[in-house]
């Protein structure tokens, strides 16, 4: 047969349209218990201190003078005079200048060490495992370590 020329109706096919759609969803799934402890451990610093040492040095002046009036003690210089007077009997009494204490401060400077107990403390986390036992994962958050991994 010969397809004829004439006229042919229209056929309506259809197509069909398929849509595929992603779902997301998630499930929390108990895997085991988890212990987490700390551990605490002591440690002794060595700490460098600094310590300042005040000493007074007295030094004895010998004066033997005569002197008309008392008088109390003074600066000179960085030297702090004190003096020491003491009645004589002459003919007059006169008052005479025995001696003058001259002290004078000196510092020292000295680095001294001391031993100062220090700790810290670990967090250790643990699961349980399927023989029962606790074993840690292969990490620890040590405070030590600023982003607690290992």
């Amino acid at each position: 047969m010969q397809p004829s020329h004439s006229t042919k109706s229209l056929e309506t096919v259809a197509l069909p349209v398929v849509e595929e759609r992603l779902t997301i969803s998630r499930s929390i799934e108990e895997t085991g218990p988890v212990c987490v402890r700390t551990e605490s451990e002591q440690s002794d610093e060595h700490l460098e201190l600094e310590r300042f040492d005040e000493t007074a040095e007295v030094e004895r002046v010998p004066f033997n003078r005569m002197a008309g009036e008392r008088r109390g003690p003074w600066m000179q210089g960085d030297v702090r005079v004190v003096p020491a007077y003491r009645e004589v009997a002459v003919v007059e009494r006169r008052l005479m200048l025995v001696e003058q204490l001259h002290t004078r401060r000196r510092s020292t400077r000295l680095l001294v060490q001391r031993v100062v107990p220090g700790g810290r403390q670990r967090a250790v986390v643990e699961r349980r495992s399927a023989d029962g036992s606790w074993a840690e994962p292969g990490f620890s958050v040590d405070p030590s370590t600023q982003t607690g991994e290992q």
